[in-house]
């Protein structure tokens, strides 16, 4: 069975989020300069809709601007078992390497969340020692989320996700209203950096996604 997709139109003949391609195309064929994308939760589509075509359309050119880090930075990354169900993520020191945390064996979550609760460790973690290093994650699902310090996820109150994963959300989200001056966090440009520093996590992980 084909996963239902959801169509955010920033730029077309008509706005919004549509529930089919169909619908997508009809605001999009042959209208100049249209911009859109599609998400797989309707709360992600919601929401990128409300951020803008900037922050998700293409490469997003806002997050992914700026030369490559060349001081000290905790660089955070996720992996999730689409079949398990069970995440981990990790952060990792750039330029030294240095691994500063890794949690294994997280229920009932996806990468998205994954992602995000790194951030926000590294953010907690960083401010604890004293560091005023930035935060760079390859998610802007998970970048946004930080940003606004509210999580659009489809898993979460789902069945999907576990008791633990839920605390650790919330507790998340209070850490970020609690401390609004935290280190900056920034996009980790990829496609011109190369492989996120803690993306090594997922390599020896087959299934993993």
């Amino acid at each position: 069975m084909k996963k239902q997709k959801y169509y955010v139109v920033w730029v077309g003949r008509a706005l919004g989020v549509f529930n089919t391609w169909e619908e997508c195309q009809q605001s999009i064929s042959g209208f100049p300069g249209a911009k859109h994308k599609a998400f797989d939760c309707p709360k992600e589509a919601q929401a990128a809709l409300s951020d803008g075509w900037e922050m998700h359309w293409g490469k997003a050119a806002i997050t992914e601007t700026g030369s490559k880090p060349d001081g000290l930075c905790l660089c955070v990354g996720a992996a999730w078992n689409v079949e398990t169900r069970v995440l981990k993520y990790c952060g990792v020191l750039h330029p030294e390497w240095a691994s500063t945390f890794h949690l294994n064996s997280i229920p009932g979550a996806t990468n998205n969340i994954g992602e995000f609760l790194a951030i926000v460790y590294a953010l907690a973690w960083l401010k604890e020692q004293g560091i005023s290093a930035p935060v760079y994650s390859d998610s802007i699902t998970a970048l946004s989320w930080v940003r606004r310090k509210s999580v659009q996820s489809c898993a979460v109150g789902s069945a999907h996700a576990s008791a633990k994963v839920e605390k650790m959300i919330a507790h998340s989200l209070k850490w970020l209203n609690d401390n609004t001056d935290h280190n900056p966090v920034c996009k980790w440009n990829t496609s011109e950096w190369g492989e996120n520093p803690a993306h090594f996590e997922r390599r020896p992980l087959e299934g993993f996604a």
